[in-house]
C-alpha cells in the first residue's frame, strides 16, 4: 500500500507539472495574440473563429508580403518621379532665365537698333556719335534682314 501511494504520489507530481506548463503555454499564446489571458482569447476565438484559422493567417502574412513589396515599389516610383520633377524644375529654370535673357536682347534691339541716315553705323542708342548734335533729325528704324 506504501508503495501504491508513492507512484500516486510521483504520478500527481508528474501531472501537476504537465499542468502547470500547459497553463503557461496557454498564458503564453494568449499574450503572444495579445490578450491580457486565456480566458478572453477563448472568448475571441469563439466569436470569429475564420479570423483566427490557419489557412487566414497563412493568406494575410502572403498579402502583407504582397503590400510591402508594392509599397517598396510605389516608393522607388515616387523617387524616380520626385528626381524627374527636379530636372525638369531645373530646365524650367534655365528656360525662364534664357526666355529673360533673350527679352532683354530683343527689347535693346528694339531701342537701339538704328541706322544713321547716312547709313555710316548702327547705333546701339537712338543717336551715334556723329550724330549727337543732330538732334532735329531723328534716325530712321530699319528692320533686320
Amino acid at each position: 500500500m506504501a508503495f501504491q501511494l508513492a507512484t500516486f504520489r510521483h504520478t500527481n507530481r508528474i501531472l501537476e507539472r504537465r499542468c502547470f506548463e500547459t497553463t503557461q503555454r496557454g498564458q503564453h499564446l494568449a499574450s503572444d495574440l495579445g490578450f491580457e489571458d486565456v480566458d478572453e482569447a477563448e472568448t475571441a476565438l469563439s466569436t470569429n473563429p475564420h479570423l483566427y484559422h490557419r489557412a487566414s493567417i497563412e493568406y494575410n502574412a502572403t498579402r502583407v508580403t504582397e503590400l510591402e513589396r508594392d509599397l517598396r515599389k510605389q516608393t522607388e516610383l515616387l523617387k524616380d518621379d520626385l528626381h524627374s520633377t527636379q530636372e525638369l524644375t531645373q530646365t524650367v529654370n534655365r528656360l525662364c532665365a534664357e526666355n529673360s535673357r533673350l527679352r532683354d536682347e530683343v527689347e535693346r534691339a528694339k531701342i537701339g537698333l538704328f541706322f544713321h541716315r547716312s547709313s555710316c553705323c548702327v547705333l546701339t542708342k537712338p543717336f551715334c556719335c556723329k550724330c549727337i548734335n543732330d538732334r532735329n533729325r531723328p534716325p530712321r528704324r530699319v528692320s533686320r534682314v
